[in-house]
């Protein structure tokens, strides 16, 4: 169960900081430092999943797809930093179209971690039904 509030609250954190890209843009730069500070946020909440799926007792899609999560927020820091390179100012454009694989993958762990506590739940109800 605390996977599961965590990857929705790790879902929200993704929404909020998509809310503070578009202040940055929208509204003010200023809004950029926050941006940044909040990533870093995200960045240890996606460690503690980490944990968290390896320490429980999870199937391999929820574990692997963690990993995944992780993986791809390695990659939204390495697609700022790579733009800073010389000749690859490009990758930057990679940024928000790797947040939406993030939020999808995030997303579809979510829903998947759901349906296996519910059927978990289920089944053990059932169970008590019958005696």
């Amino acid at each position: 169960m605390i996977f599961l509030m965590g990857i929705w609250l790790f879902i929200a954190c993704l929404t909020i900081q998509v809310f503070l890209a578009g202040m940055a843009v929208f509204i003010s730069s200023s809004w950029w430092s926050m941006h940044i500070m909040f990533a870093h946020f995200i960045g240890f909440l996606g460690l503690i999943l980490l944990a968290v799926v390896f320490l429980g007792r999870f199937p391999k899609q929820v574990w692997a797809s963690t990993v995944l999560i992780v993986f791809l927020i390695a990659m939204q820091g390495f697609t700022i930093h790579l733009s800073r390179i010389p000749n690859l100012p490009l990758t930057a454009a990679l940024h928000p179209v790797n947040a939406l694989f993030l939020f999808w993958a995030a997303t579809a762990t979510g829903w998947r971690t759901w349906r296996i506590i519910t059927s978990k739940t289920d089944a053990l109800q059932d169970n008590t039904n019958l005696m």
